[in-house]
């Protein structure tokens, strides 16, 4: 089956942003070694734009009095939420420390549990699916570790399964099908991946709107 190009960005488009970034490490899994070369570079060219409005979150992304802080400790706060998913973002590749207090907070099982019963929507369930999704690509946890996340992240998409299907029973009239559910998670691949900064006025970062396209510059001949 053959996809037009407009076709597979409309599609990617509007993917959440947990599926848009498994999809994009495992894409990136693919490439041949100059082809990655050649992606981080355009990485590089375009994460430029918006180093100063994510400086200060990136020094608190790697921080261990920041991750250690008691107000980051509980996933059951959207606040906590929204910091943890841009502070996996910002993590760097080899902040092992940092990693570490990280996964503390991930495998608080009680709080997932008591967040999934008490949420009024799936919002929630998405941050959690978009938070562990790049911890299990992130390089700076460990083998071991991922294994363990993959396993709460596998329950967390089994409870979208049961949501969306208690949805469609509920649904009197729907005319397209579902979007198929992953049936595995993620692979282990060791990707660092980005995130839409979504809600992003809680970090007090701007939101893409505000933030200013990059002008081309003119290159001569030295």
């Amino acid at each position: 089956m053959v996809f037009k190009r407009d076709e597979v960005l409309t599609w990617f488009k509007g993917l959440k942003s947990y599926k848009r970034t498994d999809v994009m490490c495992s894409l990136l899994n693919l490439c041949l070694p100059f082809e990655l070369r050649f992606l981080g570079t355009c990485l590089e060219h375009l994460g430029k734009r918006d180093f100063h409005e994510l400086r200060q979150s990136e020094n608190e992304a790697n921080s261990v009095s920041e991750l250690n802080s008691p107000d980051l400790q509980c996933l059951t706060s959207q606040q906590v939420r929204t910091k943890l998913a841009v502070y996996v973002s910002l993590l760097y590749s080899c902040n092992y420390t940092c990693s570490n207090s990280i996964y503390k907070i991930l495998t608080k099982s009680e709080d997932i549990h008591s967040l999934l019963q008490t949420a009024a929507d799936d919002t929630a369930l998405d941050e959690l699916l978009l938070i562990y999704t790049l911890a299990i690509n992130h390089p700076a946890f460990s083998f071991e570790q991922k294994l363990t996340l993959e396993k709460i992240f596998s329950q967390l998409l089994e409870e979208e399964r049961i949501i969306r299907q208690s949805n469609g029973r509920n649904s009197k009239t729907y005319s397209s099908p579902m979007d198929p559910i992953h049936d595995k998670s993620p692979q282990l691949q060791g990707y660092s991946t980005c995130i839409p900064l979504e809600d992003a006025h809680i970090i007090g970062v701007p939101s893409p709107s505000q933030i200013p396209m990059a002008q081309p510059t003119s290159h001569h001949p030295g």
